[in-house]
């Protein structure tokens, strides 16, 4: 079994006729885009008490989830993916501030509990490669001396969930996977499914020894009356465990399914329902004082489909479930998950946040997930995840993104119809129906490089082999509608271009097999690639067009038995538990698995893509396990995560850690920043309130944002308009490609040259002035920031560029710059939350070079700081060393 890389350390890779790997450059030049099935937004919510409104105290685009009070109500430690990665973070309750991040591993850290004696943390983490339970000191003053003293506690090949300290913490409660020893099933598909989503209640000592099972019976068959068990809390006393359950046969066939709240003794003894309903979900489950039991509560759903993050109530059963009341409901109040208690009965949950920062999608979805962007290293390169709420996104040539809006068996056909195809910007901005029908619903888009066609199947999804699935091609726009494979009795799917677009491979049934094929990119001359009797299937071709990559349910690659073959997936079979990756030459020579010793499929391989220079081939897979319990999982994981192998074999790097489902990736060449197609530059100046056509006066003006702001038609050049302001000086950026600048007083600046305004996908905004403390600067630059986004529909990138900076000493005197501080930490303070990027601080050298006898810039020292500009602007790699600073926040 090959060793399987969480933390990327050393590679040793690569056989003759592959180039070899470099060290990765630190800045990432190539973008992986994937769809991700995770909520919109959330946010941490208290309610103070019965009759008081949940209030929001967390306002972060990205997911903000599972609150855990401290004994002494000082802390709260949530799950926050506001770093690119799912890590714990602690929030100062009676000192207020920004929250602490206690984690930093490249691991997914969530579902926290501190022990009551406020010195321990236990959570969970995948950082050692599955769902583990972990214990580290709770120290929000020294987090990162605490996290290198975390201790694995379970080290399991399955995954462990919902830690819960007992009361006086000697004991930890926990939700567990079942052992393969524990499932009783003919069908290793099936068996392997059960062990996934079927999870019992464990004890174990609080230093990881003395494991029990409390709640749950082995072996596990699949009959009436079996169940699923999660999400333990101790009563007060530590004499009892709540939990919630529900019976699997209802989750997958019945009419609806339902979950109730039960209690046990701390001893096994006595498992008894606490409150049932056949009409209600009733999970997570916390206890408060004098016992009372608070958990959350949705309408039954269903079977197969997962809780919504749009309805559900909290409510409150006194011990022995007595005395019920509601604590906060969806007819006024936003939805309230996993409630914790505090001390003094308040109760903090997660629901969901604002997403009017985001672009939509038809069904009012957003279409980026901020939480998802991520950077992460490989041997020979660095390359940017992104996540979004689209199918099969891929790469068009102009960076814009082609993807289908949804899949039938979301919902979408029947709130909104058949789902289209879409292009657009990356973020959402600048959508674009290019496929909108009664009757042909598009899904499995594949993109040409070079022209920009797309390819697409439409069809039924997970069909048999003789289902009516063909494969389209249009032009980006919509235009030249063609099927290539007009076959009604074939299913053909999963198209993917050659990279000279002359060719397309794909899936077919048309032989009574799910096979690999291969086509001219007008439907003429399909030729078979595989011959297998498992199924073939999601194919890639490797950019020289010498090799193809797919997913298979074969085990051995000779011929096997098809009578012998078992179900694998819906309309899959193959002969081991799920599929693996198959590479083969075009010409059908040389074929061998990625991974020859991965027998068994530990978990579903799926969707591979080549990497744009043809080295790595990434993936999906559930190889990782579940990293929740099944009854919380917005959207279950059959596939996974993200993955990457080198194409002639190795270790495979795990790409992203959380309890979503991430998928259906594809990896492009990151665009640069000096590609944006038109950018707006506005801002502050001393010799004038605004510039560049933004009429905003009154917030120099007066003591705050003016009423009624309005936004003036500004001055375009076909890649830059308005200018850049250093003091007194206006320096003004003439030419797209940047081959000088003009000093230009600004009541004589021109309007000249346009693009319109919908097509502004950046502005760069100067931010300098009078004298305001960073508190003040804050609040101006998040209501310009919402400003600009309502006036410039279709921009990606807001940019708040701090003019220039100041030395130490005499040099604060410069009447440009006397603010600066001041001016940095109100920029840094809202990129925190996620609406702004920060400019670099491009200082000058010296008091000499920077202060004439007014106190302005000299013209010296306007140059230097505008040649650091321009030089950031065109390249962000190209300031000298030492030079940028880009203002983020520590977390990114």
């Amino acid at each position: 079994m090959p060793k399987i890389l969480q933390h990327l350390t050393v590679l040793l890779l690569l056989g003759p006729g592959w180039p070899c790997l470099a060290s990765p450059p630190e800045d990432p030049k190539e973008t992986i885009v994937f769809t991700t099935l995770r909520p919109a937004n959330q946010d941490i919510y208290l309610v103070d008490g019965k009759d008081s409104e949940p209030r929001r105290i967390t306002d972060h685009p990205a997911l903000d989830y599972n609150p855990a009070f401290s004994a002494d109500g000082r802390w709260l430690v949530f799950t926050s993916e506001r770093s690119g990665n799912a890590d714990l973070h602690a929030l100062d309750l009676k000192n207020g501030g920004d929250p602490v991040r206690l984690t930093r591993s490249r691991g997914m850290d969530d579902a926290a509990d501190i022990s009551r004696d406020g010195d321990r943390i236990v959570f969970v983490s995948t950082r050692d490669g599955h769902a583990d339970i972990f214990v580290m000191p709770f120290k929000p003053d020294a987090p990162a001396e605490a996290e290198e003293a975390a201790v694995n506690l379970t080290r399991d090949s399955i995954g462990d969930f919902q830690p819960a300290f007992s009361p006086d913490g000697s004991t930890i409660a926990f939700s567990r996977q079942l052992e393969q020893s524990d499932v009783q099933l003919d069908n290793p598909a099936r068996a392997a499914r059960a062990q996934s989503i079927v999870t019992h209640i464990h004890l174990m000592d609080a230093d990881g020894s003395n494991r029990r099972r409390l709640v749950g019976e082995v072996p596990f068959r699949m009959q009436p009356g079996a169940r699923i068990f999660g999400a333990p809390a101790w009563s007060r006393d530590g004499d009892a465990v709540h939990f919630h359950t529900a019976e699997i046969a209802g989750m997958m066939s019945g009419p609806e399914w339902s979950a109730d709240i039960w209690q046990v003794n701390a001893n096994g003894n006595d498992a008894r329902p606490l409150v049932q309903s056949d009409s209600l979900h009733m999970l997570t489950p916390a206890v408060g004082g004098n016992d009372r039991v608070i958990f959350h509560g949705q309408t039954a759903l269903p079977p197969r489909q997962s809780l919504s993050d749009e309805s559900g109530t909290i409510y409150s059963l006194a011990a022995g479930g007595s005395d019920p009341s509601i604590l906060s409901s969806t007819d006024s109040e936003p939805v309230c998950f996993a409630p914790a208690v505090g001390p003094d009965g308040q109760v903090a949950c997660h629901g969901p946040g604002p997403i009017e920062r985001l672009s939509p999608k038809a069904d009012g979805n957003p279409l980026l997930r901020p939480g998802t962007q991520a950077t992460v290293p490989l041997p020979d390169r660095t390359v940017e995840l992104v996540g979004m709420h689209g199918y099969f996104p891929d790469f068009l040539p102009d960076g814009r993104l082609a993807y289908g809006e949804s899949l039938p068996q979301t919902g979408y056909v029947e709130d909104h119809g058949i789902p289209p195809i879409v292009t657009s910007r990356i973020d959402g901005s600048g959508r674009r129906v290019v496929l909108d029908s009664d009757s042909l619903g598009g899904w499995a888009t594949s993109t040409c490089r070079r022209d920009g066609r797309i390819a697409f199947n439409a069809g039924p999804d997970f069909a048999p082999v003789d289902a009516p699935v063909d494969i389209w091609t249009m032009q980006p726009d919509g235009t030249e509608l063609k099927n290539l494979t007009d076959d009604e009795t074939a299913n053909d799917a999963f198209p993917a271009w050659s990279s000279d677009c002359e060719h397309i491979v794909f899936r077919s049934g048309r032989d009574g097999n799910k096979e690999i094929y291969i086509m001219e990119d007008d439907g003429a001359n399909p030729r078979r690639l595989t011959r297998h009797p498992a199924t073939d299937t999601a194919p890639d071709i490797s950019p020289n067009g010498e090799w193809i990559v797919f997913a298979t349910g074969r085990e051995r690659l000779e011929s096997e038995d098809g009578e012998q073959l078992e179900q694998i997936g819906q309309e899959g079979y193959g002969g081991g538990a799920g599929y693996r990756l198959l590479i083969q030459r075009l010409d059908g020579s040389e074929r061998r698995f990625l991974e020859p010793d991965l027998v068994g499929a530990p978990g579903r391989d799926m969707h591979p893509r080549f990497s744009p220079d043809g080295k790595w081939i990434l993936f999906i897979s559930g190889r990782g396990g579940m990293n929740d319990e099944r009854l919380l999982a917005p959207a279950p994981q059959p596939y996974g995560e993200l993955w990457t192998i080198p194409v002639e074999g190795g270790d495979a790097v795990r790409l992203t850690h959380d309890k979503w489902e991430n998928g259906l990736a594809r990896w492009g060449r990151k665009k640069t920043p000096d590609e944006f197609s038109c950018t707006q530059v506005l801002g502050f100046s001393q010799s004038l309130e605004w510039y560049g056509g933004l009429s905003l006066a009154d917030y120099m003006a007066g003591d705050g944002p003016p009423q009624s702001p309005t936004l003036e038609a500004g001055a375009f050049l076909p890649k830059w308009q308005g200018g850049f302001y250093m003091g007194a000086a206006v320096e003004k950026w003439t030419d797209p490609e940047f081959p000088a600048w003009s000093a230009t007083p600004a009541t004589t600046h021109e309007k000249t040259a346009h693009c319109d305004r919908d097509e502004v996908d950046r502005v760069v905004f100067n931010v300098s002035g009078a004298a305001r403390s960073a508190d003040e600067w804050a609040s101006v630059i998040e209501s310009v920031a919402k400003l600009i986004r309502k006036n410039f529909p279709a921009v990606r990138q807001i940019v708040m560029q701090p003019v220039v900076g100041a030395s130490e000493g005499e040099c604060q005197e410069v009447l440009a710059a006397r603010n600066h501080p001041e001016i940095v930490e109100g920029i840094r303070r809202v990129t925190q939350r996620g609406m702004v990027e920060a400019g670099p601080e491009a200082r000058v050298k010296s008091c000499r070079q920077f202060r004439d006898e007014l106190g302005h810039l000299t013209k010296d020292g306007a140059r230097h700081v505008r040649n650091k500009l321009e030089n950031h602007y065109r390249d962000e790699t190209a300031l000298p060393e030492g030079e940028a600073s880009r203002g983020a926040s520590p977390d990114t």
